[in-house]
């Protein structure tokens, strides 16, 4: 697999510049580095960095690249000493140019060198030249095209890793092999294998897809995949079960269209939608909700469910009030304001507790041995 291993070609140039430098001149120490790292050498050794001239304006002066240093004058016009100095001549054009990125053609004579030193950089890159001397000291005079180069092969390494995560490559030795070497950017590959999978597998659950010999071999290599995709689909069709339940979308076209091919799903969202509804019944049924615009909305629609629930608010209601009936009550101000909001059952309870026939315990009829328990408001 040619993704996976280097170019014999690529390999040859980059060792050869690895021995031989890159053409940079043995002369001239801080040609081919970088101006930060040529300064701060300068500056360890006692002496002054100084521009003398610059190339080109795409980087920034610290990644600008030294093509030659000379030493400057010691003194100045007054003969003052001037103390040791170092003239650099930048060059702040990209090595190489690339998309949004100007620079030297790789048609330019300064082009193809760092289309070279670029594959050596690459080289450098691979997980098996970590610890390699000669890469690390090719990178501290290239860092811009280092980098790349780690770009490149990061973006290289995972479209193989992406590749070695197909079920079809179980087993290859050439992937077991990069991904030993390269464990994480696998595992990266897994990740966006297995999305993309997922996405197909959500295609495949759809009713319409239904005996589909390719969705039946796609998932015959990718359970999990498939099983997840089902999930998602399952998830996202009882959402649009339960938006189609709702009474307003009584006689939607595509709710109808929809229901036809997943009667389950839309029996389900029914339950769900009505469940859901009684308990918005029952809370616009509690005695503070009285004069809710929203609740007066929501009965509209829904008139047998909200009067289901008045009904069952009224029962609780007066189980309510023959608690606060009781004497022992008197004071009470959850008691007073559940009557304040309900005094025709108040009233009711307070009657009969004044009835001659003896007074009704609340919430149990006239036994007196045995206790209320208050209904919340």
């Amino acid at each position: 697999m040619t993704a996976i291993f280097r170019l014999v070609a690529v390999v040859v140039v980059a060792l050869g510049l690895l021995v031989t430098g890159g053409g940079v001149s043995a002369a001239d120490y801080y040609a081919g580095q970088t101006y930060e790292k040529a300064a701060e050498g300068i500056t360890n050794a006692g002496n002054k960095a100084v521009i003398a001239s610059v190339v080109g304006d795409q980087l920034a002066t610290n990644d600008c690249i030294v093509t030659r240093s000379v030493i400057g004058p010691n003194k100045d016009a007054s003969g003052r000493s001037r103390g040791g100095q170092i003239l650099l001549y930048l060059n702040c054009n990209a090595p190489l140019a690339a998309p949004g990125v100007p620079g030297n053609s790789a048609a330019s004579t300064e082009g193809k060198v760092a289309q070279k030193e670029l594959q050596t950089a690459e080289y450098c890159a691979g997980a098996d030249q970590q610890g390699n001397e000669n890469c690390a000291t090719f990178c501290e005079t290239r860092a811009m095209l280092c980098q790349r180069g780690e770009k490149n092969v990061e973006a290289a390494d995972l479209k193989t890793a992406e590749y070695c995560a197909d079920p079809a490559q179980a087993g290859s030795a050439d992937c077991n092999k990069f991904c030993e070497l390269r464990a994480e950017t696998c595992k990266q590959g897994a990740k966006v294998v297995f999305a993309q999978d997922v996405k197909t597998a959500e295609s495949c659950a759809a009713p319409d897809q239904a005996g589909n010999a390719d969705c039946s071999k796609f998932c015959s290599t990718r359970a999990a995949a498939c099983e997840q995709g089902a999930k998602n689909v399952e998830a996202a069709d009882l959402k649009t079960a339960e938006y189609c339940a709702d009474p307003g979308q009584a006689g939607n076209a595509d709710c109808s269209k929809f229901c036809s091919l997943r009667a389950a799903i839309c029996a389900q969202g029914a339950k769900n939608v009505e469940a859901a509804d009684i308990k918005t019944a029952e809370y616009c049924a509690a005695p503070a909700q009285t004069g809710n615009a929203d609740c007066s909305k929501f009965c509209s629609l829904r008139a047998a469910i909200c009067k289901q629930a008045a009904k069952e608010a009224a029962v609780t209601d007066v189980k309510t009030a023959q608690y606060c009936a009781d004497p022992a009550q008197a004071g009470n101000s959850d008691c007073a304001t559940f009557c304040s909001l309900r005094p025709e059952a108040c009233a009711a309870a307070n009657r009969q507790v004044a009835a001659p026939a003896g007074r009704l315990v609340p919430g149990n009829g006239p036994s007196p041995e045995k206790s209320a328990t208050l209904v919340h408001i």
